[in-house]
C-alpha cells in the first residue's frame, strides 16, 4: 500500500511537470505583424500604394514585428516573395533571418511604373509564425508626368503637326488672314520661347499679330494671326513654328496660297454655243439676195473689267478675207464689260455668192490671253429658184 501511495505522487509530479512544459511550448510562439505608414497590415487585406508619374521610383518601407513569446525565423533568405506579371515592383529583403520577441525589422518595396496604368502584387513572407505565412495585396498605378501640351486651333479644328492650313486663292494687291489660337492643354505651364513667338518662314506670310502672353497656365489660350498678302502671280508656302517648352519643343504647321491677278477673259457665244478662239460662227443659208441679222454675245468671264475698245473703226472690229463684204458690223458691244457681265453685237449678213462666203473677224481686247478675238464667219448663198 504504501509503495503504491508512493508510485501515485510519482506520477502526479511527472504529469504535472508535462503540463508546464506544454504551457511553456505554447506561450513561447513567435507571432508575425507587419506595418506600412503607421497602420498595421491585415494578413490578407489589400495595401493601397497611390499613383507614381512613370519612369521614376518610389521605394515603400514595410515593418515586420514579432509580438509572439518565441523567436520569429524567416525560411529563407529571401523570404518575401512578389506575385505579380510585370517586373515594375522589386523587394530589398530585410537584414536579419530572426527576430526576438518584442523586436522588429524592415524590408522595402520598390515600384517603378513604366506605363500609366494600373499594377497589382501579392505580398508573400514565409516565416515560423504560428499563424503561417503573411500574405497581402498591394495596388499601385502609373501616372503621366505632369507637362505643358501645346495645341494649335483654328476655329474648332485643331492643326496636327506638319499639316497644311490653305489659305487658296488670294488677288494681288490683296490679303486673307486667319486666326489661330494656341491652347495649353496640359496639366503645368506651357511657356511659348520663340523670339518672335511665331515664326513665319516667307513673308508674304506675315504674323501680323503675336500672342499678348508668352505664359498659358493649364486650359489658358491666346491668340494670334497670320496674313497672307501675295506679291506675285502662283503658289508660295510657308512654315509657321511655335517654339515651346514641352515635350514637342516645336510646334509646326505649313501654310500655303495662289496670289492671282486680276484678269479679263473674253468668251464669245453664238446661239448658246461657246465660240473658241479660231472658230467658226456659221450663218447658215441665206438667198443671195437677201440679208440677215445675227446676234453674237462677248461675256466677260473673269474677274477684271474687259475693255473691247473701239480702237478701229467701226468699233473696233476688222473684217477681212476674199468675201469681207458679206458682213457687216451693225451694231456695236458696249466698250467697258464687267466681271460677270455680256454685251451683244449683230453682223449683218448679206452673201455675194452662190456658195460659201468665208471672212475673218478680229476684235482686240485687252485680255491678254485672247487679243485679239479671231473669228472665222461663214456663210452659204443661195440662188432664188
Amino acid at each position: 500500500m504504501k509503495k503504491l501511495l508512493v508510485l501515485a505522487a510519482i506520477f502526479a509530479l511527472l504529469f504535472a511537470g508535462c503540463d508546464e512544459t506544454q504551457e511553456e511550448i505554447t506561450t513561447e510562439q513567435p507571432t508575425l505583424t507587419v506595418e506600412w505608414g503607421g497602420e498595421n497590415v491585415t494578413k490578407n487585406g489589400t495595401v493601397e500604394l497611390g499613383e507614381v508619374t512613370t519612369g521614376t521610383v518610389r521605394q515603400y518601407s514595410f515593418t515586420i514585428k514579432n509580438t509572439g513569446a518565441g523567436n520569429l525565423r524567416f525560411d529563407e533568405d529571401t523570404p518575401i516573395n512578389i506575385d505579380s506579371n510585370t517586373d515594375v515592383f522589386e523587394v530589398v529583403q530585410p537584414t536579419r533571418t530572426e527576430i526576438e520577441p518584442d523586436d522588429s525589422i524592415t524590408f522595402r518595396i520598390d515600384f517603378n511604373p513604366q506605363n500609366s496604368q494600373p499594377y497589382t502584387a501579392i505580398v508573400t513572407i514565409l516565416s515560423n509564425s504560428q499563424e503561417g505565412d503573411f500574405v497581402f495585396t498591394i495596388n499601385a498605378s502609373g501616372t503621366e508626368a505632369p507637362k505643358p501640351i501645346a495645341a494649335v486651333f483654328i476655329g474648332e479644328t485643331e492643326i496636327q503637326q506638319d499639316s497644311m492650313i490653305d489659305f487658296e486663292t488670294v488677288f494681288i494687291g490683296e490679303n486673307k488672314y486667319f486666326t489661330f489660337t494656341i491652347e495649353n492643354t496640359g496639366n503645368i505651364a506651357l511657356e511659348l520661347t520663340g523670339t518672335p513667338i511665331v515664326g513665319s518662314s516667307n513673308s508674304v506670310f506675315a504674323v501680323t499679330t503675336q500672342p499678348a502672353n508668352s505664359t498659358l497656365i493649364p486650359g489658358a489660350k491666346v491668340e494670334f494671326v497670320v496674313q497672307y498678302q501675295p506679291t506675285t502671280e502662283g503658289a508660295d508656302t510657308s512654315q509657321i513654328t511655335i517654339a515651346n517648352n514641352s515635350n514637342q519643343t516645336l510646334f509646326s504647321f505649313n501654310v500655303t496660297g495662289n496670289g492671282h491677278v486680276r484678269k479679263p477673259v473674253t468668251t464669245i457665244f453664238y446661239k448658246d454655243n461657246e465660240i473658241p478662239q479660231n472658230g467658226t460662227i456659221d450663218a447658215g443659208e441665206i438667198l443671195i439676195t437677201h440679208s440677215e441679222t445675227i446676234t453674237v454675245i462677248i461675256r466677260n468671264t473673269g474677274d477684271a473689267e474687259l475693255r473691247v475698245d473701239p480702237v478701229q473703226a467701226p468699233w473696233g472690229f476688222t473684217i477681212t478675207g476674199e468675201d469681207a463684204g458679206a458682213f457687216t458690223i451693225a451694231t456695236s458691244p458696249d466698250a467697258s464689260i464687267q466681271p460677270g457681265g455680256e454685251t451683244t453685237f449683230n453682223i449683218l449678213v448679206s452673201p455675194l455668192k452662190e456658195g460659201e462666203n468665208n471672212a475673218r473677224l478680229e476684235l482686240p481686247t485687252n485680255d491678254s490671253s485672247r487679243n485679239p478675238v479671231r473669228i472665222d464667219l461663214k456663210t452659204t448663198g443661195l440662188s432664188e429658184v
